[in-house]
């Protein structure tokens, strides 16, 4: 009988050691890893009145300003990825007393890059309406642009309004995707 007990004793502490190591093994065999990643966006945009103190995702303002009278900023573009990113700068005016493009004599721009390290010529900018409040200025000499990983860009914008220009005008810039 002791015998028989001693087996039986034997036989249950491997039955439960095999069910640990087994149980130990599945955990194994089974095991979840997970990761999670943020994505931002590529691009980012701030504007400037004075090519310094640049402020991002935000507006800056421009008081007492008349009819007949320029007015100058900065939009810097820098590329946050490392990789290559092509875009079509967005440039949208919109003022809700009515606009056209007549409501500017000239609107003129020139880009400095970190690739060149210089100041391109300045080149007009021609504009598009959209609707009776809203039109759209092309940006660049060229359709879309290739930013470098890391590259940054400044654009200095100069815009003078006609003599009987009225109203606010608010200037938006976006890096779209091409």
């Amino acid at each position: 009988m002791k015998r028989t007990s001693k087996i039986i004793a034997v036989l249950a502490v491997l039955i439960a050691g095999s069910m640990i190591a087994s149980g130990a093994l599945l955990t194994y065999l089974s095991g979840t890893v997970t990761t999670t990643t943020t994505v931002s966006s590529p691009m980012e945009q701030s504007i400037s009145g004075d090519n310094s103190g640049y402020v991002i995702d935000g507006t800056i303002d421009f008081p007492g300003v008349h009819g007949g009278e320029t007015v100058t900023f900065y939009v810097k573009t820098i590329n946050k990825a490392n990789a290559p990113i092509t875009g079509n700068g967005k440039n949208i005016v919109t003022n809700y007393d009515g606009l056209t493009g007549a409501d500017f004599s000239l609107v003129q721009a020139r880009t400095w890059s970190s690739t060149t390290g210089s100041w391109t010529e300045w080149y007009t900018l021609t504009a598009t309406p959209i609707n009776s409040y809203t039109i759209s200025f092309a940006y660049g000499p060229i359709p879309s642009i290739t930013w470098e990983a890391g590259q940054t860009d400044v654009n200095q914008i100069a815009v003078t309004f006609e003599e009987a220009a009225f109203g606010t005008y608010t200037f938006t810039s976006q890096i779209v995707p091409t």
